[in-house]
């Protein structure tokens, strides 16, 4: 026998015997067996199901059982961390609830819908009977599966943590998407200048009096100058009184 160099005399009688046919089989077996493999494996590790603006009402609001579903985008480091233990939890509540994902950033109309209530990512809402509870806690699968499982009537009432699910723009009416549209407005000025306010009251004050004071400097010029450049009428003579 031909011996190989770094083998022994046996590997080598080995290989240089099998023909061609015996290592196609091999390779055949070796292929069925790492299929298998991967089954199995993809098999015991579910992932979470991903939800689009198109199969999240008929899939969580109107399946009739608990959803938690977190709302994330891909660009998030904090959201990264997240995706393993949130596909874990779909093992962990397998029969009794459904763990579900949206991805904002290709989700426009969920973002829209759901722009209130997310305000940072991840968000986790769990969703059952027609309300949703915001899940506030660590990515602790044992808190997470202890707030599907009966901590979600602790949310907050007052924080807003549990209320209705906002209805989506195709469901309102044309006043009632004015109304949106206006509020969204009017908040995002209330928070700009809220924001100006906090940080930058001393200057705020100082540019309002300002204004006034100028107005009122300009104001008075003004009039002076209309009354230099247009003198005022002369009264009109009164009509006798008859008697």
């Amino acid at each position: 026998p031909v011996r190989l160099s770094g083998t022994s005399p046996t590997l080598g009688r080995c290989f240089l015997a099998s023909s061609p046919l015996e290592m196609m089989r091999i390779g055949a077996v070796t292929a069925v067996i790492a299929s298998l493999l991967f089954l199995c494996a993809g098999a015991a590790a579910p992932s979470a199901l991903e939800l689009s603006d198109a199969t999240f009402e008929r899939t969580v609001l109107a399946s009739g059982k608990p959803f938690f579903v977190m709302f994330y985008m891909p660009w998030c480091g904090h959201c990264k961390e997240m995706l393993p233990v949130w596909h874990k939890l779909t093992t962990e509540l397998a029969g009794e609830a459904g763990v579900a994902q949206v991805n904002l950033e290709k989700q426009t109309g969920l973002q829209w819908r759901f722009r209130r209530q997310v305000r940072g990512f991840p968000t986790m809402l769990l969703f059952r009977d027609g309300k949703f509870y915001t899940y506030s806690g660590t990515r602790d699968i044992d808190l997470l599966r202890k707030f599907v499982r009966g901590d979600w009537s602790t949310a907050s009432v007052e924080d807003g943590a549990q209320a209705p699910v906002p209805p989506s723009w195709e469901e309102m009416d044309l006043s009632s998407k004015v109304l949106e549209v206006a509020g969204d407005f009017y908040r995002r000025l209330g928070d700009d200048y809220a924001g100006i306010w906090t940080n930058h009251r001393d200057l705020l004050l100082a540019a309002v009096s300002t204004a006034f004071s100028l107005g009122g400097i300009f104001g008075f010029a003004a009039k002076i100058l209309i009354d230099w450049a247009i003198p005022p009428l002369p009264p009109k003579p009164r009509k006798a009184k008859q008697t």
